[in-house]
Formats: structure tokens, sequence, C-alpha cells
């Protein structure tokens, strides 16, 4: 990317695929999917560990290690 600042409907490219999630961010949204193949019945919000901090995110399955724990900027 150039040393240009993006205009607003512009779509920035930034993201990453893992085995376990990926991520896509945009100017002003970042969409994070994490597919639980192995969650056997309905995964409900309460089933959910979800930590949103200023710097950090962790998410997983209550009672599990967590699927992402990261520092964000």
């Amino acid at each position: 990317m150039s040393g240009r600042k993006p205009k607003k409907s512009e779509v920035v490219d930034y993201g990453l695929t893992t085995d376990k999630y990926s991520w896509n961010q945009e100017m002003d949204e970042v969409t994070i999917v994490i597919p639980f193949k192995d969650f056997e019945g309905t995964l409900r919000a309460r089933d959910v560990d979800c930590t949103i901090e200023p710097f950090h995110l962790k998410v997983g399955l209550k009672g599990e290690e967590p699927i992402i724990d990261v520092r964000v900027w």
C-alpha cells in the first residue's frame, strides 16, 4: 500500500486466515469468523466466552482454552 491515506469508501485489504479463525478489516469495520466445527448441539451466546478490551481480544467456548487470545492495536 502506498503512503497515501485511503478514502473512506475504499476497501483496505487487511486480514488473516488460520486453521482456527479468520479476520478481515476494512476502514471502519473488522469481521472475525470462528467456525465452531467440533461443537455438538445448538451453540448459544451463553456458551461463548468473549472479552473485548482496548488492546486485547479473547474468544472461545466457556470452560475451554481460548480460540483467540491476542493483543490488538
